[in-house]
């Protein structure tokens, strides 16, 4: 798929949510404009054209972009506060951002429901040309279980098996989550980032049209690999 197809796909649900935001203007004080900075990406493009053209980058090194420019995005949001890159272990296990909540209006805007975090994992993977396995996506179901958690998962692509358990969580996670019904896992490539960046759209628009699309897994699958214009 050329990256074009995402870029309509998303000026069209920004357009749609415009719209809706003119016209319920006195009953929502808040939107994803006011709650995401919308300057330029500067410090991110630099980041972002570094990951996808420097091929003297190590797996390492590329990751550690990956994770410096999913803060540099989050931090966009000013709702979040002390945003944490970690690289040990939390009660929720290993992962790799942690986003605190200041505030619960994220998660209206957003239309999701979780408890008061988010947490992000941003893998650079080797093997399966550079997609998520399904044991990895294993673990984020069971710390999104855990933490009741907005979990946000990014990498280059995803296997069908990864893709299947996402689906699987979002889908029935009421029949096996007691306390923790309405969290959710988020797939997003870097590719889908990378199209953000260069056409400049706001990173809470992008955010919210993630997490709709991911409640039925079908409607997010099809831009869950590289982009064919976009290839590392």
């Amino acid at each position: 798929m050329d990256s074009s197809i995402f870029v309509k796909q998303l000026s069209d649900f920004v357009d749609k949510e415009s719209q809706l935001e003119l016209l319920n203007l006195q009953s929502m004080a808040i939107n994803c404009i006011d709650l995401f900075n919308s300057d330029p990406y500067l410090e991110e493009k630099k980041i972002i054209d570094e990951i996808f053209n420097n091929k003297k980058l190590t797996i390492q090194q590329k990751g550690s972009y990956l994770e410096n420019l999913a803060k540099l995005l989050f931090s966009r949001c000013i709702a979040l506060d002390n945003i944490q890159i970690t690289h040990y272990d939390t009660e929720i296990g290993q992962i790799d951002i942690i986003l605190p909540i200041m505030n619960d209006i994220v998660f209206d805007i957003l239309n999701v429901n979780p408890s008061s975090i988010i947490i992000g994992e941003c893998k650079n993977y080797t093997k399966n040309d550079g997609k998520a396995p399904k044991e990895d996506i294993e673990k984020v179901c069971w710390r999104t279980c855990k933490s009741g958690a907005l979990s946000i998962f990014i990498s280059h692509a995803y296997t069908q098996g990864a893709v299947d358990e996402i689906s699987n969580f979002n889908a029935n996670k009421e029949n096996y989550i007691i306390k923790h019904k309405q969290s959710l896992i988020v797939p997003i490539t870097i590719s889908m980032i990378k199209v953000v960046i260069d056409n400049n759209f706001n990173f809470g628009y992008f955010l919210k049209w993630c997490c709709l699309n991911s409640k039925i897994i079908s409607s997010i699958n099809n831009y869950l690999s590289p982009f064919d214009d976009y290839k590392i």
